[in-house]
């Protein structure tokens, strides 16, 4: 193996991770102290990262799918991590944008209220409304589109089981050239059945979120920084229990 590819949401970009130790996001620590760059260094594999803040289990697969039709050659010789975020999270295709947008029904729910309710604001300044606006889409238009998706079309356990769905298809895709590939759940109970996957559970069937809350009830609390996402602390400690389960899955590295 020469390559560990990562994907997923912030918890696996790395957000935060320097912040128990002072160090300002602006040096970029995550680069640093994530999982995926630990791991890597312990199996002397090339880390590439494609994990993103605020993100989407369709990102996540869509762009590691991207990424193996560009690199099929690589395959073969790389180890996949692919980590699910909470099933609120979608990403739609933009036209006039000509990309993909992140969107959380959680976004859209508490955005609503408080747009509609402040008519008279600069909402076009504020970076959450941004996210449903455009300069050729007025914010309100974007919210009330996603209001009505919400209310008429979204199922979150729908949502749960077509991102489950997916990823079973990736992980076989992976398969299929050659790859490694390993999902676990980083936040929420994504995926509940396993079957077919090499999955890695965390101790007591917990997700990378509950896992590491629990493990800093031991430990203490700088397992957990200001918001929630890991520290530098919890990644050491997930790298750790990732190297041991390679070694035994796949006796390869």
């Amino acid at each position: 193996m020469k390559y560990l590819f990562c994907n997923g949401c912030s918890f696996v970009y790395g957000e935060n991770a320097g912040y128990v130790l002072g160090i300002p996001r602006s040096d970029n620590p995550h680069k640093k102290f994530r999982f995926s760059k630990l791991l890597s260094d312990k199996l002397n594999l090339e880390e590439i990262n494609l994990g993103k803040n605020g993100e989407s289990n369709h990102y996540t697969v869509r762009t590691t799918y991207d990424w193996i039709e560009s690199n099929k050659d690589k395959v073969k010789d790389t180890i996949f991590i692919l980590g699910t975020t909470e099933p609120i999270r979608l990403e739609n295709y933009l036209a006039l944008k000509k990309n993909y947008q992140a969107v959380s029904m959680r976004w859209v729910s508490n955005g609503y209220d408080t747009f509609f309710n402040n008519p008279d604001e600069d909402w076009q300044s504020k970076e959450l409304f941004k996210i449903f606006g455009s300069d050729d889409i007025e914010p309100g238009n974007g919210l009330k589109w996603w209001y009505d998706y919400i209310k008429y079309y979204f199922d979150e356990e729908a949502e749960r089981e077509t991102c489950e769905r997916k990823f079973k298809m990736i992980s076989s895709y992976i398969e299929k050239y050659g790859g490694k590939c390993i999902i676990f759940n980083s936040i929420y109970d994504n995926i509940e059945n396993k079957e077919g996957l090499n999955f890695f559970n965390f101790p007591e069937d917990r997700n990378y979120w509950k896992g590491y809350n629990a493990y800093r009830v031991e430990k203490g609390d700088e397992f957990k920084t200001n918001c929630h996402h890991p520290s530098h602390l919890s990644h050491e400690w997930f790298a750790n229990e990732l190297h041991s389960y390679i070694n035994e899955k796949f006796i390869c590295c």
